[in-house]
């Protein structure tokens, strides 16, 4: 089961070219959500009308305000990010031998190469 599981990933993450920035969507719209977000906010739900109760509710209540606003960061900064990176590709091919490295890297590796031959 896993074995084919991870097949079809492969399959999947290999046939679509910027399968990379749409995980980046998905995780900034879910994952910062479910591990930042909601557990802020359902704290803050639970225990409302006795935040400022004592000290430790106090600093609860900071930290977990805290929280609610670090998923709302990831989660819109997270989104630009990869919004970006998507506008930014260029088209490339799906099961090619092309290389399909950024520019940056391909002239990185030029540089590298003629170094190499220069010695």
């Amino acid at each position: 089961m896993t074995l084919a599981m991870w097949a079809i990933a492969l399959i999947i993450a290999e046939s679509i070219p910027v399968f990379n920035s749409l995980l980046g969507i998905l995780s900034a719209l879910f994952v910062s959500w479910f591990s930042y977000g909601l557990p802020g906010i359902f704290w803050l739900w639970m225990r409302k009308g006795s935040w400022f109760s004592s000290r430790a509710r106090i600093l609860s209540f900071c930290a977990n305000v805290l929280l609610v606003i670090t998923g709302t960061m990831l989660c819109v900064l997270g989104l630009w990010a990869s919004i970006e990176a998507i506008a930014n590709e260029k088209g490339t091919k799906p099961w090619s031998c092309a290389n399909n490295a950024p520019k940056s890297l391909q002239e990185a590796a030029k540089e590298a190469a003629m170094q190499a031959t220069r010695r």
